[in-house]
């Protein structure tokens, strides 16, 4: 199994407490996250939305969709929102927000796996595509949750750690490269014989 360790983060010019209300209402994230197409509400929680189990449906900028049920685990506020995932997405999520130059830090990092065998079968080749997907759909969410806000998002960084089999990703990759060339050699090898 693939397993993802995206970290995004972005400055918004606009206080923390007008962020933290929009990242405490997943009911309006598809009217702000461009890739966002639906939250549902399942089941509430306590009052303060600690125990809520959201399930959200993720259009990508890939031709696929993705759907996950999140309960969130973890609120401090104005700093911390945690989530537990299951569904095609497996593991967890953290929003961490910090006063800074007169707005706020925003960091999502996202530790998670994919359930879908038709993923975890092609990720060797393909976890790039994925990780720019996922690039794709924090981009719009950063620029999205800016407008809603009548703010502008700014200086939006990337990184990841994608794995399979405990094994860096690109490791996996140039494996099998190696071997794909190395097969293609032999077979050109056998067929020189043979003429």
């Amino acid at each position: 199994m693939a397993r993802y360790l995206f970290t995004t983060r972005w400055h918004v010019d606009a206080p923390i407490d007008s962020v933290w209300d929009i990242l405490v209402r997943p009911e309006s994230y598809p009217a702000w996250w461009p890739h966002v197409a639906k939250t549902e509400l399942l089941q509430p929680g306590a009052a303060d939305g600690l125990g809520d189990i959201w399930r959200t449906h993720f259009k990508t900028a890939l031709p696929y969709d993705l759907k996950m049920d999140g309960w969130v685990v973890r609120r401090k506020r104005p700093n911390v929102i945690e989530l537990a995932t299951v569904g095609e997405l497996v593991g967890s999520g953290r929003w961490t927000l910090t006063e800074k130059a007169g707005g706020t830090e925003v960091e999502y990092e996202w530790n998670v796996s994919t359930s879908r065998l038709w993923m975890n079968f092609v990720a060797p080749i393909t976890y790039f595509l994925f990780a720019w997907n996922h690039n794709q759909v924090m981009d719009s969410g950063a620029v999205g949750m800016a407008r809603r806000l009548g703010a502008s998002a700014s200086d939006i960084k990337h990184t990841q750690d994608v794995r399979i089999a405990g094994q860096p990703a690109a490791q996996i990759s140039m494996s099998l490269v190696a071997v794909l060339l190395g097969g293609l050699y032999l077979l050109a090898c056998n067929q020189k014989q043979e003429s």
